[in-house]
């Protein structure tokens, strides 16, 4: 899940493959994010299924790509960004299907 995230893959077979049809992350809202109302939950964002967690990994690829052209433009170079995700497996709860 977070390698695919972290590559910006987009493809609903790979990521159909991995999470149930009923998946839904939630998250806070993120600054760079422009959200529906439909996909509010009170003060949470919630991205349903492949379509909705591949919607989002573009988004957040598209938000790299920004960065690393921002920061090229600005060092006069080549740049890249990628996301990593750190896990400390002693911060996290797994109860029965959700992982915290």
């Amino acid at each position: 899940f977070f390698k695919y995230r972290s590559d910006g893959v987009v493809d609903k077979e790979k990521w159909s493959r991995i999470i149930d049809p009923n998946f839904v992350l939630t998250q806070p809202p993120l600054p760079f994010r422009v959200y529906s109302d439909f996909e509010r939950t009170g003060q949470f964002y919630c991205c349903r299924g492949v379509e909705g967690l591949v919607a989002d990994t573009a988004v957040l690829r598209q938000v790299m790509v920004r960065i690393a052209a921002s920061r090229a433009k600005r060092a006069n170079c080549s740049c890249s960004v990628k996301v990593v995700y750190v896990v400390d497996p002693g911060e996290m709860l797994v109860a029965m299907d959700k992982l915290m």
